[in-house]
């Protein structure tokens, strides 16, 4: 394969990265747009419970049951009374929850991104990846492998994707700074590091 055809796999994972980013920036907005009308909603009602003086009446009530394996019969086990202040704080949590699996879809596109760069990288320049991400073929038959291969190779690497990461920062001064050293006064690795996690919660 001619090189600049090897190096248009470097911009189709860019182009893919820019449509899962623009996705997600979609959701998340959809997603405020929705909850930000709910909320409202019900902070008017809060104000007119408030007017009227019935903050202390309960909206509904929720008996919890199971049934039993033995009889069949339902059986009340607890209860709860909700009042508009807990639909309002209900309404912030899903809000929440909805924009953490909007993250969470963001970020494993992300890595997406860095597993289909990095493995444009090893196809277009085989000097790029340490030695071992190459396991036990030898660099003369490297040129005899499709981009598919190195996609595979990158399927299999450990401590992804940090170890993805140690390699750009090592071949690219210019990352390492820059995540520490930015206009935007923030440290993209421990952002990285941080919303990885997040994720799980």
């Amino acid at each position: 394969m001619k090189e600049p055809e090897k190096a248009q796999k470097i911009l189709d994972a860019l182009d893919a990265l820019k449509n899962r980013m623009t996705e997600a920036s979609a959701l998340r907005s959809a997603i405020s747009s929705r909850f930000d009308s709910e909320l409202k909603k019900l902070k008017e009602e809060k104000e007119r419970e408030k007017e009227l003086g019935m903050e202390d009446i309960p909206r509904s009530v929720h008996h919890m049951i199971y049934h039993d394996l033995r009889t069949g019969h339902a059986k009340t086990y607890g209860a709860k009374r909700l009042f508009l202040d807990d639909q309002i704080r209900s309404a912030h949590i899903h809000k929440n929850r909805h924009y953490q699996w909007v993250l969470a879809e963001a970020y494993e596109g992300f890595e997406d991104f860095l597993e289909n760069l990095y493995a444009g990288m090893g196809y277009v320049d085989y000097d790029f990846w340490p030695v071992s991400d190459y396991k036990n073929t030898h660099r003369s038959d490297l040129p005899t492998k499709d981009f598919d291969w190195f996609l595979s190779q990158v399927a299999i690497k450990k401590s992804k994707p940090n170890s993805i990461l140690a390699c750009f920062r090592n071949k690219f001064d210019e990352l390492r700074k820059i995540e520490t050293k930015n206009k935007l006064d923030c440290h993209v690795g421990f952002d990285v590091c941080l919303i990885s996690k997040l994720r799980h919660l």
